[in-house]
């Protein structure tokens, strides 16, 4: 890639064109991009420069529309504040993917403490099983080893 057409690559990212297409209209592969990218930290930085470039000029159209259009105002309430703004469908949706990781642990940890403490009775030696013992109605019954039943 010559100077050249690294420069023209950034301009096109700065237009908006994606990197995998920007790379193709050049004549090269995306994963030349991607090789570039890693062996040259200038690269990468003026590429990561030059797309946050474009995201901030279109930040500053979309504010500068949403001061006269109410549409572009909520839709970027929306989508900015999407827990006070969004609609509500959007906000149960929101609700649902967001757990707490510590609950959830705590939650399994539970329901796997009632299971074991369930099942702790098949793990006792089976000496003293009487009839009416939970070792004795509690167990499932044993598979049949190589056609045999075991007593």
């Amino acid at each position: 890639m010559t100077p050249e057409q690294e420069r023209t690559f950034l301009q096109m990212l700065q237009l908006g064109q994606y990197q995998s297409e920007a790379a193709r209209k050049l004549g090269f592969s995306p994963t030349t991009i991607s090789m570039r990218k890693a062996r040259r930290p200038e690269f990468r930085a003026a590429v990561e420069a030059a797309e946050a470039g474009l995201e901030l000029g279109l930040v500053a159209q979309l504010v500068k529309a949403a001061s006269s259009d109410w549409r572009a105002a909520l839709m970027m309430l929306e989508r900015r504040f999407p827990e006070r703004w969004a609609k509500p469908e959007i906000r149960a949706q929101m609700a649902a993917v967001n757990v707490d990781t510590a609950e959830l642990a705590r939650a399994i940890t539970a329901g796997l403490a009632l299971v074991a403490a369930k099942h702790a009775a098949w793990d006792d030696p089976d000496q003293d099983a009487g009839a009416g013992s939970p070792a004795a109605t509690d167990r499932p019954p044993e598979a049949p080893i190589g056609g045999v039943t075991r007593s």
